[in-house]
């Protein structure tokens, strides 16, 4: 009965309801046909029979009464007593022949109108011979009168018996007419107690197969729904009819649908979240590495600046003795040259190692920038995940609503509608099911969106202190800048005393100036260093912060991806033909419900919203690789399909225009091509099933 699926409950009600007073009128046609009858026996046992019976009792009467009046004429010498009595007989005959009348008009049968064929002439006999009597008496002639009535006495017996035969037959047949009549009402209560029961099964039959329509896809549906309450993604209501029920399945197979690619979206970024924390992490490790390099080189152009601040020293203690130490003080100018070399040597060392710092600190920055724009994104899939809650809320909310008007269809019904109750009730149960789901993926959705704040916060965390680091190391680079340029003006002045003292031994005085210049260049040099130093601690301490906020970061990520890792979900590339039909059928009545719903104005469709019939999930998959490509039905459906997607976007472009009765014919040509294509996936369902 696939046109019961295509009813909508409150039309199934009413059609219900109107099988009901169907059985009703023909159990109440049954009623008043045997009723009918069982009157018409009794109006004839009344009329044809007991009736009479009863004008042959008072003919009865008034025959003893006539014959009575008779003998007291023969015995009266009275006439005026004669006279009335004489009178009296002939009122009596009248009466008789009324009651005669009425009982010839009745329905007599061949044995009754024998014997008033009988009856007649011998009563026409007998009346004659009364008369004769009577006169006979009233003239006085007693003994002519009697001998008269005794000589006719048999044919008085013989209209006295017919008349008591007319009688006993009649009440013979009315006690027939009445066991027929019992029977009749017997064979009636046996008829009526079958028919009602029938009746009573063929509603029940009928009842049931409109609860089974309604109960089977609900409890499918409630399977469902506790499926994706387990975080079974996988999950899909099958369409079998297109009422309020299949459209609530098609409605939840899009939720489950919308779920399932946010899931997959949040899952991607959950995995690239983790793999950019632990990316920044590696660059924090090989970043400290490098700082740690910058910090040894630092020590050792410390250390090498301490040893020449020290040649200095000596060299200035011994120009007192220069006539005689001359060889020595350029011994140690020319150790002082070789020592800023070595400075020289370990500022470049230094200045390379701080850009390397740079160049991987502006790549964290970018990566950090990078885990920020994937939190937010984060964030953004949360809050479609929380409208997606709020759907299945509003599925909710629909559902009491379905109750409600159950309850108040089954109360209309009354007695009958009784069995759907048990519909009620169960639609009650999918909304508390439904409540529960949505309380628990609204939890979900609070866990994810505190780790995904606490993950932003650690990463804005981690880029502040990631420009900071940025800026001490700069600021490190251009103090080795400044001890390039510190070493390089200490070369220059060692190579200036060398020659000095090669040239001019006796030009002590420059010499000291000399020294006193380098032992300034040196204390510079030594205060950068430690400034450098310094820096680098911080530095240290910048990349000890931006490491434990990757960890923290890495940890949050891993935290979002196991929370997601729990649904299972399914993509198109893994779906049986099967299911792609399933899900087929369930996208042509959710878009044959979004254009009814536009047309009621409760949503809005844009023209650029409906897609081609061969960019759909049923487009796709025919105009792929199949092994359907010959089948009968999958030619036949590609037609019908190509018309609901084509009668879709002329009535949403029909209605933006302003064109209601244009939008509403097209959504009729929709709906109509929308049933073959139905049909049509059906019917490949059951072959691709065997």
């Amino acid at each position: 009965m696939s046109w019961l699926s295509k009813l909508k409950i409150s039309n199934k009600l009413l059609v219900y309801t109107l099988f009901v007073l169907v059985f009703l009128i023909i159990m109440g046609g049954v009623n008043g046909y045997f009723l009918s009858q069982i009157t018409r026996g009794t109006e004839e046992m009344y009329n044809d029979r007991l009736l009479p019976v009863q004008w042959m009792g008072e003919v009865r009467t008034l025959s003893r009464d006539t014959e009575a009046k008779m003998w007291e004429i023969i015995i009266s010498r009275d006439p005026e007593r004669q006279k009335e009595l004489a009178q009296g007989i002939e009122k009596n005959t009248a009466k008789v022949n009324e009651l005669q009348d009425k009982y010839k008009q009745t329905k007599l049968d061949n044995e009754e109108v024998q014997k008033l064929t009988e009856l007649e002439p011998a009563q026409d006999y007998t009346r004659s011979v009364r008369k004769m009597v009577i006169q006979l008496g009233m003239e006085g002639r007693t003994e002519e009168a009697i001998a008269v009535f005794r000589g006719n006495q048999v044919v008085f017996t013989k209209v006295i018996d017919l008349r008591e035969d007319i009688a006993e037959y009649n009440r013979i047949v009315a006690e027939r007419l009445h066991n027929d009549v019992e029977k009749l009402a017997v064979q009636t209560n046996i008829t009526v107690i079958i028919t009602t029961a029938l009746l009573m099964i063929v509603c029940y039959l009928i009842g049931s197969l409109i609860t089974r329509s309604l109960t089977a896809p609900i409890d499918e549906l409630q399977l469902c729904m506790t499926r994706v309450g387990a975080a079974d993604l996988t999950a899909y209501g099958n369409v079998r009819s297109t009422d309020e029920v299949g459209q609530m399945t098609a409605t939840f197979n899009q939720m489950v649908s919308n779920q399932t690619e946010t899931v997959g979206m949040i899952r991607s970024a959950a995995e690239n979240l983790a793999a950019s924390s632990q990316e920044l992490a590696a660059s924090s490790q090989e970043v400290s590495a490098s700082i740690q390099d910058v910090a040894h080189s630092i020590q050792s152009i410390s250390d090498e600046t301490d040893r020449g601040n020290n040649a200095i020293v000596d060299a200035s203690t011994v120009l007192v003795e220069l006539s005689s130490l001359i060889q020595i003080a350029r011994a140690q100018a020319q150790k002082a040259a070789d020592n800023s070399r070595l400075m020289t040597e370990a500022a470049a060392t230094g200045r390379q190692t701080v850009n390397e710092t740079i160049g991987r600190m502006s790549k964290i920055k970018e990566k950090t920038l990078e885990t920020e724009s994937l939190m937010s994104t984060l964030e953004q899939y949360s809050q479609q995940i929380r409208m997606i809650s709020d759907t299945i809320t509003a599925i909710a909310e629909q559902t009491n609503l379905l109750a409600l008007n159950a309850s108040i269809e089954a109360a209309r019904a009354g007695e009958a509608g009784r069995g759907f109750a048990v519909v009620a009730d169960e639609v009650r149960k999918l909304a508390e099911q439904s409540n529960r789901g949505a309380w628990e993926v609204s939890q979900l959705i609070e866990k994810i969106t505190e780790s995904t704040l606490a993950a932003v916060a650690a990463t804005l965390q981690s880029r502040e202190e990631v420009d900071a680091g940025v800026t001490v190391v700069q600021q490190a680079g251009q103090a080795l800048e400044n001890i390039g340029e510190a070493v390089q003006h200490t070369e220059e002045a060692v190579d200036n005393i060398v020659t000095v003292t090669t040239e001019n031994v006796a030009s002590s005085d420059k010499i000291v100036k000399l020294i006193d210049s380098v032992a300034t260049v040196i204390e510079n040099v030594n205060r950068h260093v430690h400034q450098v130093a310094a820096a680098v601690e911080e530095t240290t301490a910048s990349m000890e912060t931006i490491a434990a906020g990757s960890e923290e970061t890495s940890a949050v990520a891993s935290e979002l991806l196991h929370s997601v890792q729990r649904f299972r979900l399914e993509t198109d590339s893994k779906l049986s033909p099967v299911q792609i039909l399933t899900k087929a059928k369930s996208d042509h009545l959710l878009w044959k419900l979004r254009i009814e719903n536009m047309l009621k104005g409760v949503i809005q469709i844009q023209p650029e919203e409906v897609n081609t019939h061969q960019e759909c999930r049923l487009g796709r998959w025919y105009f792929g690789d199949n092994a359907f490509a010959d089948d009968p039905d999958f030619i036949a459906i590609d037609g019908p399909h190509h018309k609901v997607h084509e009668c879709a976007s002329k009535a949403v472009v029909a209605f933006h225009a302003g064109n209601r009765p244009e939008a509403e014919r097209q959504y009729k040509e929709l709906e109509r091509n929308s049933e073959q294509v139905l049909r049509l996936l059906d019917r490949l369902i059951e072959k691709v099933d065997r």
